[in-house]
């Protein structure tokens, strides 16, 4: 539920300004949606496992030479640690978005 929840803030993101009837080109723009990588347990607010880890490592590998402009995570920790090899890849802030 939070997923989709976070998926529906971001939308919302990039919709937003057509609902506001502001005048927007969306053409050419590219969302892409990431799961976050394993976590090391089931507690409410987990750190990536080793694999997950390696899995972020491997996302900045697939994403860091595309042309990625901003980064959106949830609150939690694993959300973050995903996004962290690819955001010190290309430079970026990853914004924090209340799921």
């Amino acid at each position: 539920m939070r997923n989709l929840l976070l998926l529906l803030a971001l939308c919302l993101t990039f919709l937003r300004p057509l609902c506001l009837g502001q005048s927007t080109d969306l053409a050419g723009t590219t969302v892409i949606v990431v799961r976050h990588a394993e976590k090391v347990d089931n507690s409410a607010d987990p750190d990536l496992s080793e694999a997950g880890k390696a899995r972020a490592v491997l996302l900045s590998r697939l994403l860091g030479a595309t042309e990625v402009s901003a980064l959106f995570s949830s609150q939690y920790k694993r959300t973050q640690q995903t996004l962290l090899p690819l955001a010190t890849k290309l430079n970026l802030e990853i914004r924090t978005v209340d799921a």
